[in-house]
């Protein structure tokens, strides 16, 4: 049944036939219109709508009698037909039948993006965006907005970005609000991979504020950004909850469109930090079985790249590294430019929980190039930051260099958990110099912030590392407390092969330091207490430590890394409801976090703390 708005010549091809004549169908639509079954929206136009009551019971009707054969198998026709298909659009679009192949062409966008038919949908889409003659404002919308999603999972995001702006002003214009939704969809994408979470929220938000029937597909694509807008705060329990729901509204799409990337979603999460559960194997392996009945080439390379991380963690290299290949293969089968950044990630995660730093630090490099190369800016400072971690484990002078580096690309982007592993990488740098009390503060921030944001892998790392530092100040039974309860988290997130942010190698001589300076026994004790913690506690007993340096009550040093960034927002103009969006937080926490500040730095207005917000150089942490 036809959804949305429709114009005269597609309820004629759709409804005439048998004794309904096409030339009846505007007299039929006239007469429906007047006992309010159809709504007239432009009459010059000839521009309809069914009321969606009808719609749905005439839907209902239509399914019962056994005449609706489903998205299964009109997909399968069309694919069975593909042949003919592109001999009729590449004959009309040559020249012969233009406007009939621009319309094929439109009519067809949305199947070719949801099947993973990017190129084939480049070709025609893009020779039908260039007939000189004007479309209908819906037909160019479908062109216009295709062509931008093709353009997308080719990697070309420069081309993508003007073709979907034009399209969403041709789907306004057409008075369509699910084209303009699916074209918002991507507007959000596209400002996920410039690592901008507020334009993000504000397209979905857009998106959200449109009439019109819903549609689970697009729903769930609407999903996928904003968990990357979680993400990209910090907030990986939030991340997961829209990824979860990606994958409820994809189940109930037609056809399930959608599904096999909606099933990355929660596992980006585990995989980034969260850790590993059976859900997250199982969702990828539900993944690769969609993936196995509908190939899509964009679609293999992220679910090939999370595979391959997720064996790393568990130590499965031999199907890390199969993982690995059929990344890059599928990437280069489908010309799809995110594997330029994809693959080399996953190498790099194989590498560094081979123990293989050499080779992690260069196919880390590799991963922030391929992110510029083709537009992704997104995903440059955080494999600059992990590449600065390893450097500086290792104790490689160009660790400098590469959080320095890390640093530029953040510029004003908030990345949470990137910010936090380059913290890290400085207090790992800190440690190296032998200073060791700044090098206990700077990897203590960044462990709470991990932990703050569900990055419980990293957090354990800095927990370990926290047991490091204490041992070298000879806190040995400190020590052995946090390097038992890192062990413990461990095991229990299925965290079982270092990352990036391991220093598994220093941890294991801090054990034997404190095993020596404690006894056997006592380290046993102490040890135990330290399996025994569960990794909050842990994450709140390092907190409380710092070699008899406590945060002092008032002053700029007596402000926590939550009041820094509050701080930072007020310097940059934003309003307390707009600092909670930007925080993921309620306004009333904004509103504490405020009381605090002004009594801690002993003022009163607004005005005088972005002054000093200025002063500091927030923007610039």
């Amino acid at each position: 049944m036809l959804r949305g708005r429709f114009d005269l010549g597609t309820a004629e091809r759709v409804a005439a036939g048998g004794p309904l004549a096409p030339e009846a169908i505007a007299g039929l639509l006239a007469s429906l219109a007047g006992k309010s079954v159809v709504r007239i929206h432009d009459r010059a136009a000839g521009r309809y709508s069914l009321l969606e009551t009808i719609r749905q019971f005439a839907a209902r009707r239509l399914a019962a009698s056994g005449e609706e054969t489903g998205w299964a198998a009109w997909a399968s026709r069309l694919a069975a037909g593909q042949d003919n298909i592109r001999a009729a659009l590449s004959w009309a679009l040559s020249g012969q039948e233009p406007e009939a192949g621009r319309e094929l062409g439109a009519r067809l966008a949305r199947w070719w993006i949801a099947t993973g038919r990017y190129s084939e949908a480049g070709q025609f889409l893009t020779t039908a965006a260039g007939i000189p003659s004007q479309a209908a404002p819906g037909i160019q919308a479908r062109v216009l907005t295709g062509a931008a999603w093709s353009a997308f999972h080719l990697g070309d995001f420069r081309r993508a970005a003007p073709l979907v702006a034009d399209g969403i002003a041709c789907a306004q214009h057409a008075g369509e609000p699910p084209l303009e939704v699916w074209g918002r969809n991507l507007l959000a994408v596209l400002a996920w991979h410039a690592g901008d979470a507020d334009r993000i929220v504000a397209e979905i938000e857009a998106s959200r504020a449109l009439s019109g029937q819903a549609d689970p597909a697009l729903a769930a694509r609407a999903q996928a950004p904003l968990a990357m807008a979680a993400f990209l705060s910090g907030d990986l329990a939030e991340q997961d909850r829209h990824g979860r729901l990606a994958v409820e509204l994809a189940r109930t799409a037609a056809g399930q469109e959608g599904l096999a990337l909606a099933l990355t979603g929660p596992a980006a999460a585990a995989i980034t930090g969260a850790g590993i559960q059976p859900a997250t194997v199982a969702a990828l392996d539900e993944a690769a079985t969609v993936l196995a009945a509908h190939p899509d080439r964009f679609a293999e390379v992220i679910i090939r790249q999370l595979r391959a991380q997720l064996f790393a963690i568990l130590g499965q290299f031999d199907a890390a590294e199969t993982e690995v290949g059929l990344c890059w293969a599928a990437g280069r089968g489908g010309a799809v430019h995110v594997v330029e950044n994809a693959a080399p990630q996953a190498e790099a995660r194989l590498a560094a929980a081979r123990g293989d730093t050499a080779t992690a630090v260069g196919a880390l490099r590799q991963a922030a190039d391929g992110g510029r190369h083709f537009g992704s800016v997104m995903f440059v400072p955080a494999a600059l930051a992990a590449l600065a971690c390893m450097a500086a484990i290792a104790g490689d002078q160009a660790a400098a260099a590469a959080a320095a580096e890390t640093r530029a690309e953040l510029g004003g982007r908030r990345q949470a958990i990137t910010a936090a592993a380059l913290r890290y990488a400085e207090g790992v740098m800190a440690w190296h110099r032998g200073e060791l009390a700044a090098a206990e503060h700077l990897v203590r921030e960044a462990t709470v912030q991990w932990h703050r944001g569900g990055d419980r892998m990293d957090a354990c790392d800095g927990i370990e590392l926290l047991g490091v530092l204490a041992a070298a100040r000879e806190r040995h039974a400190d020590a052995a407390r946090l390097l038992a309860a890192a062990d413990a988290a461990r095991r229990l997130l299925q965290y079982l092969a270092p990352g990036f942010t391991a220093a598994r190698g220093a941890a294991a001589g801090a054990a034997a330091q404190a095993r020596q300076a404690l006894g056997d026994d006592g380290f046993a004790q102490v040890w135990e207490q330290g399996q025994a913690l569960a990794l909050d506690d842990a994450v709140a007993f390092a907190a409380r430590k710092g070699g008899g340096r406590k945060r002092p009550a008032t002053g700029w040093a007596s402000l926590t890394p939550a009041e820094l960034e509050v701080i930072r927002l007020v310097g940059e103009g934003l309003r307390n409801d707009a600092i909670a969006r930007r925080l993921f937080i309620a306004s009333g926490t904004v509103k504490v976090h405020l009381t605090h500040i002004f009594t801690k730095l002993g003022i009163t207005t607004r005005a005088e703390l972005a002054a000093r917000a200025a002063a500091h150089d927030l923007t610039a942490r």
